[in-house]
């Protein structure tokens, strides 16, 4: 079986981080990391906060791939992304292909 987790963070990075711990301590293979709150959504949509993401590649990056989502509409946007928070990809809706 391959375990794979899409988190959407809470509201306060470090309880995202302690909850991306305990899915690596549970086996899980893949994280796919939306770098928004549950309360983005609509006008409150708001930037991703891209930083928290890097800091979970740091913390569990050489235990498990790490995607990034979030704020990704562009091929510089993917670069962008990549560049800050070192994930090993990134998840994007449909406008990159546009």
């Amino acid at each position: 079986e391959d375990p794979r987790c899409h988190s959407e963070k809470f509201d306060i990075p470090k309880h995202s981080l302690d909850l991306y711990a305990k899915l690596v301590d549970a086996g899980i293979h893949l994280l796919t990391i939306h770098g928004r709150t549950r309360h983005q959504k609509s006008r409150y949509t708001g930037s991703t906060d891209w930083e928290t993401i890097r800091k979970a590649v740091e913390l569990f990056g050489a235990t498990i791939p790490i995607f990034a989502n979030g704020s990704i509409g562009t091929y510089e946007d993917v670069d962008e992304c990549l560049q800050i928070t070192k994930a090993d990809g990134i998840m994007s809706s449909e406008s990159v292909l546009e």
